[in-house]
Protein backbone atom coordinates (compact mmCIF):
# COMPACT_ATOMS: atom_id res chain seq x y z
CA UNK A 1 0.00 0.00 0.00
CA UNK A 2 1.35 3.40 -0.73
CA UNK A 3 0.34 6.81 -0.23
CA UNK A 4 -0.97 8.37 -3.51
CA UNK A 5 -1.84 12.03 -2.08
CA UNK A 6 -1.08 12.81 0.59
CA UNK A 7 -3.06 14.81 3.06
CA UNK A 8 -5.77 15.15 0.40
CA UNK A 9 -8.30 16.13 2.88
CA UNK A 10 -8.42 16.68 6.74
CA UNK A 11 -11.07 14.61 8.54
CA UNK A 12 -12.36 15.39 12.09
CA UNK A 13 -12.13 12.17 14.51
CA UNK A 14 -15.84 11.18 14.09
CA UNK A 15 -16.12 11.15 10.16
CA UNK A 16 -12.91 8.79 10.61
CA UNK A 17 -14.62 6.43 12.84
CA UNK A 18 -17.73 6.63 10.12
CA UNK A 19 -15.64 6.02 7.66
CA UNK A 20 -13.66 2.94 9.39
CA UNK A 21 -16.80 1.49 10.62
CA UNK A 22 -18.69 1.84 6.54
CA UNK A 23 -15.15 -0.07 5.35
CA UNK A 24 -15.54 -2.51 8.51
CA UNK A 25 -19.01 -3.86 7.19
CA UNK A 26 -18.10 -3.66 3.74
CA UNK A 27 -17.03 -7.01 2.16
CA UNK A 28 -13.95 -5.49 0.83
CA UNK A 29 -11.32 -8.04 -0.75
CA UNK A 30 -8.26 -5.61 0.35
CA UNK A 31 -9.11 -5.58 3.91
CA UNK A 32 -9.63 -9.17 4.04
CA UNK A 33 -5.89 -9.62 1.75
CA UNK A 34 -4.02 -7.18 3.73
CA UNK A 35 -3.73 -8.28 7.73
CA UNK A 36 -1.78 -4.81 8.73
CA UNK A 37 -5.28 -3.14 6.87
CA UNK A 38 -7.34 -5.21 9.29
CA UNK A 39 -5.11 -4.53 12.21
CA UNK A 40 -5.31 -0.87 11.90
CA UNK A 41 -8.96 -0.51 11.15
CA UNK A 42 -9.20 -3.22 14.26
CA UNK A 43 -7.21 -0.92 16.39
CA UNK A 44 -8.95 2.31 14.94
CA UNK A 45 -12.04 1.03 15.74
CA UNK A 46 -10.88 -0.30 19.66
CA UNK A 47 -9.53 3.10 19.89
CA UNK A 48 -13.08 5.30 18.93
CA UNK A 49 -15.39 3.06 20.81
CA UNK A 50 -13.46 3.82 23.90
CA UNK A 51 -12.95 7.14 23.14
CA UNK A 52 -16.34 8.68 22.11
CA UNK A 53 -16.90 12.11 23.80
CA UNK A 54 -18.94 13.72 20.72
CA UNK A 55 -21.91 12.95 18.81
CA UNK A 56 -21.96 13.51 14.86
CA UNK A 57 -24.85 16.02 15.71
CA UNK A 58 -23.03 18.07 18.50
CA UNK A 59 -20.39 18.01 16.17
CA UNK A 60 -22.05 20.07 13.58
CA UNK A 61 -23.27 22.09 16.69
CA UNK A 62 -19.74 22.61 17.56
CA UNK A 63 -18.79 23.74 14.60
CA UNK A 64 -21.78 26.03 14.08
CA UNK A 65 -21.11 27.67 16.79
CA UNK A 66 -17.04 28.05 16.19
CA UNK A 67 -18.34 29.78 12.77
CA UNK A 68 -20.53 32.21 14.23
CA UNK A 69 -18.79 33.07 17.29
CA UNK A 70 -15.40 33.28 15.94
CA UNK A 71 -15.49 33.57 12.54
CA UNK A 72 -12.04 35.45 11.51
CA UNK A 73 -10.13 34.56 15.02
CA UNK A 74 -9.90 31.09 14.04
CA UNK A 75 -7.86 28.50 11.31
CA UNK A 76 -9.76 25.87 9.52
CA UNK A 77 -6.94 23.27 11.07
CA UNK A 78 -7.63 25.15 14.69
CA UNK A 79 -10.58 24.32 15.06
CA UNK A 80 -10.22 20.84 13.44
CA UNK A 81 -7.82 20.67 16.28
CA UNK A 82 -10.35 21.94 18.86
CA UNK A 83 -13.29 18.91 18.07
CA UNK A 84 -10.67 16.34 17.54
CA UNK A 85 -9.06 17.46 20.96
CA UNK A 86 -11.85 18.66 22.93
CA UNK A 87 -9.93 20.30 25.14
CA UNK A 88 -11.87 21.44 28.47
CA UNK A 89 -8.54 23.35 30.00
CA UNK A 90 -6.92 26.68 29.43
CA UNK A 91 -3.73 25.40 28.67
CA UNK A 92 -4.99 22.82 26.11
CA UNK A 93 -6.61 25.70 24.70
CA UNK A 94 -3.20 27.40 24.26
CA UNK A 95 -1.61 24.79 23.38
CA UNK A 96 -4.09 24.03 20.06
CA UNK A 97 -4.15 28.05 19.21
CA UNK A 98 -1.06 29.45 17.99
CA UNK A 99 -0.61 33.14 19.85
CA UNK A 100 -3.67 32.38 21.52
CA UNK A 101 -3.02 35.16 23.80
CA UNK A 102 -2.56 37.96 21.04
CA UNK A 103 -5.64 36.90 19.07
CA UNK A 104 -7.77 36.02 21.99
CA UNK A 105 -8.88 38.05 24.78
CA UNK A 106 -9.62 36.09 28.38
CA UNK A 107 -13.44 36.85 27.82
CA UNK A 108 -13.24 34.65 24.21
CA UNK A 109 -11.20 31.77 25.43
CA UNK A 110 -13.38 31.85 28.82
CA UNK A 111 -16.47 31.83 26.29
CA UNK A 112 -14.60 28.92 24.27
CA UNK A 113 -14.09 26.74 26.80
CA UNK A 114 -17.56 26.99 27.54
CA UNK A 115 -18.75 26.52 24.19
CA UNK A 116 -17.03 23.55 24.00
CA UNK A 117 -18.10 21.85 27.17
CA UNK A 118 -21.85 22.69 25.87
CA UNK A 119 -21.48 19.71 23.31
CA UNK A 120 -18.89 17.33 24.90
CA UNK A 121 -20.61 14.39 26.92
CA UNK A 122 -19.21 13.85 30.12
CA UNK A 123 -18.67 10.60 31.04
CA UNK A 124 -16.14 10.83 33.50
CA UNK A 125 -17.75 13.48 35.37
CA UNK A 126 -20.65 11.07 36.11
CA UNK A 127 -18.20 8.35 37.02
CA UNK A 128 -16.44 10.92 39.54
CA UNK A 129 -19.72 11.61 41.33
CA UNK A 130 -20.52 8.05 41.64
CA UNK A 131 -17.50 7.58 43.56
CA UNK A 132 -17.33 10.44 45.68
CA UNK A 133 -20.77 9.04 46.45
CA UNK A 134 -19.07 5.24 47.31
CA UNK A 135 -16.51 6.91 49.29
CA UNK A 136 -19.01 9.17 51.15
CA UNK A 137 -21.26 5.56 51.81
CA UNK A 138 -17.85 4.08 52.89
CA UNK A 139 -17.10 6.59 55.85
CA UNK A 140 -20.37 6.62 56.84
CA UNK A 141 -20.16 2.92 57.16
CA UNK A 142 -17.25 3.02 58.66
CA UNK A 143 -18.29 5.72 61.17
CA UNK A 144 -21.27 3.33 61.93
CA UNK A 145 -19.41 0.54 62.67
CA UNK A 146 -16.95 2.92 65.24
CA UNK A 147 -19.62 3.65 67.14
Amino acid sequence: MEVRNKQCAQLSNLELKLLVNELKNSSSSQLKSNSNLATLMYELSQYFNDNDPITSVNLVQLLQELNTNFPNKLTRNEKLMIVNILPDTLLQLVLIIKDCEERLTEEEIQSLLEIINQFVKQPETEAVEEEQEEEEEEENNEESVDE
